[in-house]
């Protein structure tokens, strides 16, 4: 059976870590990659098992490569700190480590909660991402955010699920999406895009309607309506901030 390292970077997540690592107990290697927390994540992983580095952010996808570098075996998983894995998809990691394949990297669904509620429909229907991989064949682009994985050879998914708690609290949302925002005006800046007006009128409305609607956020309850309300808030921050530095920041 091929073994397994666990990659989790984080910053001040004293209070998401040890669930995520608790989760994760059984794999051969779980590697905690800090950014200097000034609370007690450090700590805390380190008392569930994990081995913790330090090492400064630079952005999303470098700290993943660096991770990566310091994982000691030749399977990965990826994991963020506000996430856990199933015991149905734990079992299946431990079928693919068995037989050492037979893909080279595999998708994952990911079971998003949004206040309590798990969302089903939505900006969030259907997500998956490919968070299981060779080590060595695997490495992230650089972005600024939303950075994805990327193998070399082939892929699979996955039947079991991780379960991601992203937000505690609407302020956290909006701190967390205010963020996103900024940085995906910069990856926009990155690439050369420009900033238009007739994009920063649409884009609110076209987001609301695509999650709402489209995607039937509208199941998903209150809950789905606060949670689409605060993507096309996004979608608008993130093209109102491109149109800022375009202008240097006046």
């Amino acid at each position: 059976m091929q073994e397994l390292s666990v990659i989790i970077p984080t910053h001040n997540e004293a209070h998401n870590i040890a669930e995520c690592v608790a989760s994760v107990a059984w794999a051969d290697e779980v590697l905690v990659v800090d950014d200097s927390s000034d609370d007690d994540t450090a700590r805390i992983a380190a008392a569930g098992g994990a081995r913790v580095l330090t090492h400064e952010f630079r952005s999303p996808a470098s700290q993943k490569n660096w991770a990566l570098g310091q994982a000691s075996h030749p399977w990965v998983l990826s994991l963020d700190a506000d996430e856990r894995v199933t015991p149905q998809l734990r079992d299946e990691i431990r079928g693919v480590l068995a037989a050492d394949g037979p893909a080279d990297g595999y998708f994952i669904p990911i079971h998003g909660y949004f206040l309590g509620r798990r969302m089903k429909f939505g900006a969030w229907r259907g997500e998956r991402k490919l968070r299981l991989f060779r080590r060595d064949l695997t490495r992230y682009p650089e972005r600024a955010v939303h950075e994805a994985a990327q193998v070399q050879g082939r892929v699979g998914l996955c039947r079991g699920a991780i379960v991601h708690y992203s937000y505690r609290t609407l302020d956290d949302c909006l701190v967390k999406m205010r963020r996103y925002a900024e940085w995906g005006a910069l990856e926009w800046q990155r690439r050369g895009r420009r900033p238009s007006s007739l994009r920063l009128l649409l884009r609110g409305p076209a987001q609301f309607t695509r999650d709402y609607v489209l995607r039937a956020g509208f199941l998903d309850g209150s809950q789905g309506l606060i949670l689409s309300l605060f993507s096309a808030w996004e979608a608008v921050t993130r093209e109102a901030k491109l149109w800022e530095s375009a202008r240097g920041g006046k």
